[in-house]
């Protein structure tokens, strides 16, 4: 497939196609609110239009502060932006009026900021964007959905420092949107969908736009419930379609089967992250189907998805990692081989959809985007990728975590590895270390409470596979590995514990 294959249709075009084919079925769902595709419709013209005019006094470059929660009115507020092509910026309601004044600072000051959560006190210095009463023209005018002006930043956690602000245009986003609205054509019109992670990260925006492609978005904090609960209420709206963090992944994989909710209507299920084992595919056979489709996949927020794997559940092998699968788009992809590696192992470049580059940060842009003879853009992943003998790739850590020990190369993403293939170790984690001028690892492990599993055997199974200085120096023991609200291990929690060292 060819991006190119996807057509001209925009997202906006998408919305508007639904709202008239559909009107009276939800399009945005929460626990308390639902709203149709016929309600969305004027909703995100009025309020798109009613941003614009609220950005025409800011300075040019400016992006808007949209605050979100878990909601169904959040969610719409977010859409008005994407799909009517307002430049914006997501930020979780939660975040301290430090954070929200410093990021307003990076995005230009637009002295302005959109907010339908109830009980929010405002912005310092910012006033609330009026939609005002008036239903805008379904044909007003629209800036164009394929310019390389800017359409989001989405900024980092800053779990290990300032946030980092990855810019997307406008063409990126549609390009991504319509790549994804050819693959919803298999599921036909029956298409529902729950929104697990967060309106503030690509992956939250990525998903949200599929309500442009006619999914039903049944917004779910899945932080706060508990896994079985969690299956309850999925049993209850019977998606078709679903896209799960890792973590999540494991918990449902370990349940036991008197805890296990059947979901049977689902044909597809994403399932984020590199590490991902073929052992919890097999243990999520009691919660869906043998023919769902499980598809796992290299993708980030500067270069979307870059390398797949797609199989029924039936077809999974009984044990070891989850293959990446093979490169989506061959002619936006590079493998470079790096200095100081192991043969065979490359780094992924991309082209095509990718990031403009980082706010306020334009060495860290340099540093990671190039163009070649021919005037192409391209980014730097940091991803590192080795194929197998069947030409699948698997991930062999990222450039960011390769590290010199004694001297030596070492890749954490090698020590997690091995741990995450000795049984009863349910999660893990590696990183460097540094002390004196000295670098060392440190491994941090969950441990299921019924796994007789110890230290001599961890540390057998880790001197058996790796060199000597590649092994961890400490390896720690935690109830639960910390996770932020996007779903990954929290890195700077980890000194925090509640973990035992071994």
């Amino acid at each position: 497939m060819t991006e190119s294959s996807a057509g001209r249709r925009s997202a906006l075009d998408g919305l508007r196609q639904w709202a008239e084919r559909d009107p009276g079925r939800a399009a945005l769902v929460d626990a308390h609110t639902s709203i149709t595709f016929g309600d969305l419709l004027p909703l995100v013209e009025a309020t798109s239009t009613a941003a614009r005019a609220a950005l025409a006094d800011a300075e040019p470059g400016a992006f808007l502060p949209v605050l979100v929660d878990r909601s169904a009115p959040s969610a719409a507020a977010v859409l008005s932006c994407l799909v009517g092509r307002v430049p914006f910026f997501p930020v979780d309601v939660t975040a301290s009026p430090q954070l929200m004044q410093q990021l307003m600072r990076r995005a230009g000051d637009p002295g302005c900021y959109l907010s339908v959560v109830p009980g929010f006190d405002g912005i310092d210095d910012a006033v609330a964007v009026d939609v005002g009463a008036d239903e805008p023209s379904a044909h007003l005018p629209l800036p164009s959905p394929d310019s390389d002006a800017p359409a989001v930043v989405i900024f980092s956690s800053g779990s290990t420092g300032a946030p980092k602000g990855i810019v997307l245009s406008r063409v990126t986003m549609e390009r991504r949107w319509r790549s994804r609205d050819l693959l919803a054509d298999e599921l036909g019109d029956d298409r529902r969908e729950p929104l697990l992670t967060p309106l503030d990260s690509a992956w939250g925006l990525n998903r949200l736009a599929d309500v442009a492609s006619g999914f039903t978005l049944r917004i779910v904090d899945v932080a706060r419930m508990r896994p079985v609960d969690f299956l309850r209420e999925m049993a209850d709206f019977e998606p078709t379609a679903m896209a799960i963090p890792s973590q999540l992944g494991r918990l449902l994989a370990q349940l036991p089967p008197t805890s296990v909710v059947p979901l049977p209507s689902l044909r597809r299920v994403n399932i984020g992250s590199e590490g991902f084992r073929y052992e919890y595919v097999r243990g999520l056979s009691g919660v869906f189907s043998p023919d769902t489709v499980i598809v796992h996949s290299l993708a980030s927020s500067e270069g979307g998805r870059e390398i797949a794997n797609a199989f029924p559940l039936r077809d999974a092998p009984s044990e070891g990692v989850v293959h990446l699968g093979r490169i989506i788009f061959p002619d936006n992809t590079r493998l470079v081989p790096v200095d100081g590696m192991e043969p065979g192992v490359v780094e992924v470049h991309m082209s095509g959809a990718i990031a403009s580059g980082y706010l306020d940060d334009p060495d860290l842009t340099a540093a990671r985007f190039y163009e070649d003879a021919d005037g192409r853009r391209w980014w730097r992943s940091g991803d590192l990728v080795r194929a197998d003998a069947d030409g699948r790739y698997l991930h062999h850590g990222r450039m960011d975590d390769v590290v010199k020990v004694g001297g030596k190369l070492a890749s954490p993403s090698d020590v997690t590895a091995v741990l995450m293939a000795i049984d009863g170790i349910t999660a893990a984690i590696t990183v460097p270390v540094v002390t004196g001028g000295n670098t060392r690892l440190v491994a941090h492990v969950e441990v299921s409470p019924e796994s007789a599993v110890t230290l001599t055997a961890v540390r057998a199974a880790l001197s058996a596979r790796l060199p000597a200085h590649a092994l961890p120096t400490a390896v720690m023991r935690h109830a639960a590995l910390p996770v932020n609200a996007r779903g990954k291990v929290d890195r700077r929690a980890l000194a925090d514990g509640p973990f035992e060292r071994w």
